[in-house]
């Protein structure tokens, strides 16, 4: 099973959604949110590679949540590490984000 570690930035990322998502929407929103999150997070430590690679950054993989939300990750196959990087709005302009 890997290993799951957050960067930062997606830290920093997904505290600014999730204010954003409480101001404009609920707290349960949000919550159903982060459970997304925690049960596609968990499947990765099995399955790491279960989603496809970022086409604009093949170091990236990428998953959505709530088809709102983006995640992009990272998977080590030798550390049995997976790092999740980024968490960005959809609609945003993916790959001026990560460049």
């Amino acid at each position: 099973m890997y290993k799951i570690q957050f960067d930062p930035f997606y830290e920093l990322e997904l505290e600014q959604i999730l204010i954003s998502i409480i101001t404009d929407y609920t707290m349960d929103y949000a919550q159903k949110i982060v459970q997304q999150l925690d049960q596609t997070i968990v499947q990765l430590q099995t399955f790491p590679k279960m989603y496809a690679v970022y086409a604009d950054v093949p170091l990236y993989r990428k998953f959505t949540v709530a088809q709102k939300y983006t995640v992009f990750y990272t998977v080590d196959d030798e550390e049995q590490v997976i790092t999740i990087v980024h968490i960005f709005p959809s609609m945003r302009d993916l790959p001026s984000l990560l460049n």
